[in-house]
């Protein structure tokens, strides 16, 4: 567990360590729970950036220009421990330090003498005017008040070039039962107006999915649908590792003129890491909803709870 903070409705900075290996992120605060994706990463700064699934309520934080002096007053706000959000503070106590972070040495560090612990990691050190100056990233457990941050400085040019250009980690390596490349029809006795166009969708979406092209599988959503998904990159790492078969279209229920919802059942087999129970096989019986977008029916949303084979 650890900290970030908004920069856009949908972007979180934080530390690098805190997400790296990860491909899908619980984004809480206020009560409210999203889920996010690593747009970038760069291990050796240790900063990165998650774009939520949907916009997140809270205060949108600049980046400051240049760096305070020693004395500044700063404010410090995480989830220390892993409990609630907590605010403390203290002063800017040295600035260009180097501190080996696990094994990985990190130059022009601000250092502070603010409280920091384990949680903390990825949270903004801000000043008066609420400008970021530096991102929370390591404490000295050998001594007291020796906490350090990464410099906004150091920060801006990497989030502004992911944000133009989301550069997602590669996934991780896995040996799946069933890889990428083998599609499965949809399978289904379901007849009626709607029905073989419904179908043929399905079937796109499932054969994109299972063969890689994740760019046709997204293609298959509706505008308003991929705006809850989030960009494509973000959309295809949550999908890199996912093989879907045994795939069955259930049912059919016209909910109002030009919208029906289909019910599909089917089995995905994935990466544990990717999974948010950290199942490798999942039994799925997902309510989509589909929009007949000029003639042709698209997915605005899937709705459903998996449960795991074993």
């Amino acid at each position: 567990m650890g900290t970030g903070f908004l920069v856009a409705p949908t972007l979180v900075v934080t530390a690098g360590h805190v997400v790296d290996g990860a491909a899908a992120i619980d984004l809480t605060t206020s009560g409210v729970t999203t889920t996010g994706s690593v747009i970038g990463i760069d291990l050796s700064t240790d900063v990165a950036l998650v774009e939520a699934g949907q916009s997140i309520p809270g205060h949108l934080f600049s980046l400051a220009a240049s760096v305070p002096p020693v004395g500044t007053s700063l404010g410090i706000i995480g989830y220390p421990e892993g409990g609630p959000q907590s605010f403390t503070e203290g002063v800017i106590s040295g600035l260009d330090r180097t501190v080996d972070v696990e094994g990985d040495v990190h130059s022009g560090m601000i250092q502070t003498d603010a409280p920091l612990n384990p949680g903390n990691s990825g949270g903004p050190m801000f000043t008066a005017t609420n400008q970021v100056v530096g991102l929370v990233d390591a404490r000295t457990t050998s001594a007291q008040g020796l906490g350090y941050g990464i410099p906004a400085t150091s920060i801006a040019p990497l989030i502004s070039a992911w944000e133009a250009s989301p550069s997602p980690p590669a996934p991780p390596s896995c040996a799946l039962p069933q890889g990428p490349g083998a599609p499965f029809p949809v399978g289904s006795d379901v007849s009626g107006p709607d029905a073989e166009g419904i179908i043929s969708t399905l079937t796109t979406y499932f054969d994109a999915v299972d063969t890689g092209d994740y760019q046709t599988a997204y293609d298959q959503f509706t505008p308003a649908g991929q705006a809850l998904l989030g960009s494509e990159p973000t959309y295809a790492l949550g999908l890199a590792t996912s093989d879907f078969f045994d795939i069955t279209l259930e049912a059919i229920t016209n909910e109002s003129p030009g919208v029906d919802v289909a019910t599909v059942s089917f089995t995905s087999v994935q990466d544990p890491a990717y999974d948010r129970n950290g199942d490798s096989c999942d039994l799925w019986n997902l309510a989509y909803t589909m929009v007949d977008t000029d003639g042709v029916w698209l997915i605005y949303e899937a709705n459903g709870v998996p449960q795991s084979c074993g």
